[in-house]
């Protein structure tokens, strides 16, 4: 944020009206010393004399400005930082009582920019240039008035000179102000420039392949994954090998960490795999258009995020061509159309940032309409039944049986209806693929699956040579 806002504003600062002040304080020293010339060749000598002085001064100044400049845009992007986190997590600040610990983080961050700022205005006070061309404009008047006394310059030309002189004082200024702001605007351009070229985590093929025929077989081979590269020390998945075949349900359990999330997300090509590939339809995700992929794909995440508009731009967002009928059919599958038009302006609703006006129940069932409008050939319920009532869910459940006909879905959940149901349930273990089957066989065979469910029915026998 602070790159959008503060370090392009700074260098919008130095294009304007930083370049205009450098080209006029340069244009009006070129000219003031052009007619300085002009009157008297001598008197400018002191000028001579004086410019190794302007270079070395001005060159000082930026080389101690320059680190300054920096620290003061990285400062201001931690506090920016800081501000948007607590403003973001003040529910969470207000219920652990921490007001006053922010409040003085902030005071801590915000004194580190003052000092900065401050270091940044001594320096700026000891802009020597400015006291040069004093010192010339003292000595053109001492000299010019001994040339006037020889008669070799009339008392006009030393006026003139001197007040061509005294014109040299505001361009310097404007030269000390212009390489000021030059300095922040780039630092604020190194960081700008380092964001826009920074490696992508998943960079489009050279010649992409569009996944035309699309029809949901999905194959992981041997594929493994660290957030931390090709660390294999920590691996968040571990040499997974899977088939699921087109049109198939699949339910993912495992406890928190072990690697559910992630799965899903290098189906959606968030990530590449650090070892092995994973292909849909026998194209490798790598060798396809990131665009026709992620078209193909609903995603119904944990976390659900809606935009600070209405309802209907929310369940459109995917496919903003669709017509009151196709949303109104979406919102119908996914039970939220009852209590959209429960509300006064329907589907005209402002949901406001992030749906705050919205129960967490309600929210989850717009996404999902969002995800069922764009028509997706694989959909994904990242424990999308969360925040929604058994009833509901149950609902949803039967209205969204015929759409998951055909289409390859993967379901993240511990609710034990949704998972009897799926055509194949994957079990995964600290990174790792422990079991997979169905229902049936999983319950005879998995004692990580029977765990689930030993506490809710009385089950059979496991199978002869399984451990406990």
């Amino acid at each position: 944020m602070a790159r959008a806002t503060y370090d392009t504003r700074q260098m919008n600062i130095f294009i304007s009206p930083g370049l205009k002040f450098l080209l006029e304080g340069f244009f009006t020293i070129l000219f003031s010393v052009s007619l300085m010339i002009y009157i008297s060749p001598k008197l400018t000598l002191i000028l001579v004399f004086a410019l190794p002085f302007y270079i070395i001064t001005i060159y000082d100044f930026n080389k101690k400005l320059q680190p300054i400049s920096k620290a003061q845009v990285e400062q201001n992007s931690r506090l920016n930082e800081f501000l948007q986190e607590s403003v973001t997590g003040i529910r969470i600040i207000r219920s652990f009582v921490k007001e006053d610990e922010e409040i003085n983080y902030f005071d801590i961050q915000a004194d580190k920019l003052r000092e900065i700022n401050t270091q940044r205005g001594i320096l700026s006070t000891k802009y020597y240039p400015i006291l040069i061309t004093i010192l010339v404009i003292a000595f053109s008047f001492l000299w010019g008035s001994f040339e006037v006394t020889k008669g070799r310059i009339s008392l006009s030309q030393l006026v003139s000179f001197v007040m061509l002189a005294m014109t040299l004082n505001s361009p310097t200024w404007q030269l000390g102000w212009a390489s000021t702001q030059f300095q922040i605007g780039m630092a604020a351009a190194k960081r700008i420039y380092n964001m826009k070229t920074r490696q992508e985590y998943v960079p489009e093929a050279i010649i992409p392949i569009e996944w035309l025929e699309t029809k949901g077989e999905i194959v992981f081979e041997n594929v493994s994954f660290s957030y931390n590269g090709n660390n294999t020390n920590e691996k968040t998945l571990d040499r997974i090998d899977l088939h699921v075949p087109a049109g198939s349900t699949i339910a993912i359990i495992g406890s928190p960490g072990s690697g559910k999330s992630t799965l899903i997300k290098l189906i959606m090509r968030f990530y590449d795999p650090t070892e092995g590939r994973i292909t849909i339809d026998g194209i490798d995700l790598r060798e396809m258009s990131l665009s026709s992929l992620r078209k193909n794909i609903g995603a119904i995440e944990q976390d659900i995020f809606l935009f600070s508009k209405t309802i209907r731009e929310n369940i459109a967002y995917g496919k903003p061509q669709a017509s009151q009928e196709e949303i109104e059919h979406a919102a119908k599958l996914a039970q939220a159309h009852d209590f959209i038009m429960s509300f006064e302006e329907g589907y005209d609703t402002i949901v406001g940032e992030r749906g705050v006006k919205l129960s967490g129940g309600q929210k989850q069932r717009i996404a999902i309409a969002r995800a069922l409008l764009g028509n997706p050939k694989i959909l994904i319920f990242d424990d999308a039944s969360s925040a929604i009532d058994a009833e509901t869910e149950r609902e949803i459940q039967i209205a969204i049986a015929n759409v998951l006909k055909e289409r390859t879905t993967f379901i993240i959940t511990h609710r034990l209806a949704t998972i009897k149901n799926a055509d194949q349930i994957i079990i995964l273990k600290k990174g790792k693929l422990v079991a997979h089957g169905t229902h049936i066989e999983l319950i005879q065979s998995s004692i990580d699956y029977r765990r689930l469910f030993e506490r809710f029915s009385e089950l059979p026998p496991l199978k002869t040579g399984v451990k406990e």
